[in-house]
C-alpha cells in the first residue's frame, strides 16, 4: 500500500512538473496550467497568446485615473520603466539556445503589461507572444516573479496630483528577443 502511494505522489509531481515545461506553442486555446507555483491561463487568438496568472484581478479593469487631463502623456517623461533591467531578468531566464531560436524570427518579441502601484510597485504582470512560442509556463512564473522583486518602474513627483485616485498604473512594453539575446551575450 504503501509503495502504491508513493508511486501515485512521483506520478503526480512528474504530471505537474512536464505541464510547467510545456511550450506555448502546445498548449491549446482557453487553457489553464499549473507551472510550479501558480497557475496560469494560455488564450490564443489571431495568431498571438496571452498568458496570464489566474491570481490577477486587474487584467479585466480599464486604468482609470479621473485627475488626469486628456493632453498628460504618462510615459516617457512622468513614469520610467527600466528596460534594461527588464532586458536582463528575461535574458537570465531565457536559455541561450532558446532565445537564438526566437531570435532568428526578424521582429519577433514579447509583450509585457505591468499594472502597478501609484508608487510604481509591480502588482501584475501579463504576458503576449506568438502562438507558436518555445516559451515555457515555468520560465514566465520565474520571470514574472523576479519584475514583482525589481523596482523597475519610477513614478517622478511631480505627476503626483494627476494621478492620485487612480486604481492602478499600466504600463507596458514590447522587447524583440534579438535584443534578449544580445543582452544576454553580454553577461
Amino acid at each position: 500500500m504503501k509503495t502504491l502511494a508513493i508511486f501515485i505522489l512521483i506520478i503526480g509531481i512528474g504530471t505537474s512538473s512536464c505541464s510547467a515545461q510545456k511550450k506555448i506553442a502546445s498548449i491549446d486555446n482557453n487553457v489553464t496550467l499549473k507551472a510550479d507555483l501558480e497557475n496560469y491561463t494560455v488564450k490564443k487568438q489571431q495568431k498571438k497568446a496571452t498568458i496570464e496568472n489566474t491570481k490577477n484581478k486587474l487584467g479585466s479593469v480599464r486604468q482609470v485615473s479621473p485627475n488626469l487631463p486628456i493632453n498628460i502623456s504618462l510615459r516617457p517623461y512622468y513614469i520610467k520603466l527600466d528596460l534594461q533591467q527588464l532586458t536582463k531578468i528575461l535574458a537570465i531566464n531565457i536559455p541561450l539556445k532558446e532565445l537564438e531560436s526566437l531570435a532568428s524570427n526578424k521582429n519577433a518579441g514579447i509583450s509585457i503589461d505591468l499594472r502597478t502601484e501609484l508608487t510604481g510597485r509591480v502588482l501584475e504582470v501579463s504576458f503576449f507572444t506568438d502562438e507558436n512560442s518555445i516559451l515555457n509556463l515555468k520560465q514566465l512564473e520565474l520571470i514574472e516573479s523576479e519584475i514583482k522583486e525589481a523596482k523597475l518602474v519610477t513614478v517622478k513627483p511631480e505627476i503626483e496630483k494627476y494621478i492620485r485616485g487612480s486604481n492602478f498604473l499600466l504600463v507596458d512594453t514590447r522587447i524583440v528577443f534579438e535584443d534578449i539575446l544580445k543582452a544576454k551575450k553580454t553577461m
